[in-house]
């Protein structure tokens, strides 16, 4: 995975030393948990992208998330008896796909975002894949500067251990998934 974003990365860049219809931004993020995985998560993003035609951008992005997330689930006897919280710092890097309308002063766009997220304290909670679909405007502010403000859904790989009495036994499962947050970002495009 590590050897695709690579090469995705260098990719652009040789396409981006060519092009002059490029944009750049910085986006704020904040998402609560739609899940059992997620309480909520906070970042800023980094984004850089070409145009490849008036209406495609293609593009890499870099990011830092803080996040908050279970990541122990007791039950006994049926009743929920504790459940643990856990705090950590991601960093995403990945690729990104822009549809959009040719620059007007409010510019609708889809978004999608892959790649991959590293657990800085490797815990490896939610090392992995993620990904994110979005939409959103560019609000023109002057010549080459705009107010971004998005709304998507990001699912970002994740587990957690959970723990039930069943009888007089008790049972330990993983949980594998995807911890799902809807965000909502602002930033700007210079």
């Amino acid at each position: 995975m590590k050897k695709i974003l690579l090469a995705i990365g260098l990719l652009f860049f040789t396409f981006a030393s060519y092009s002059q219809n490029y944009a750049s931004s910085v986006e704020l993020s904040i998402g609560p948990g739609i899940d059992d995985f997620y309480d909520i998560t906070v970042g800023v993003d980094m984004n850089y992208g070409v145009g490849v035609t008036n209406y495609l951008y293609l593009g890499t992005g870099v990011g830092v998330k803080y996040f908050k997330t279970k990541y122990h689930n007791s039950t006994i006897f049926e009743e929920s008896t504790s459940s643990e919280t856990y705090k950590n710092i991601l960093i995403p890097i990945y690729a990104r796909i822009k549809l959009k309308l040719p620059q007007t002063n409010v510019s609708p766009f889809l978004l999608f975002d892959i790649g991959y997220t590293f657990d800085i304290w490797n815990n490896n909670i939610t090392d992995g894949v993620f990904y994110e679909p979005a939409a959103g405007v560019d609000i023109k502010l002057k010549e080459k500067l705009s107010l971004r403000i998005a709304a998507g859904l990001n699912m970002q790989k994740a587990s957690y251990t959970e723990e039930a009495m069943f009888g007089s036994m008790p049972h330990v499962v993983l949980k594998d998934g995807y911890a799902k947050t809807v965000n909502i970002k602002c930033g700007v495009v210079f």
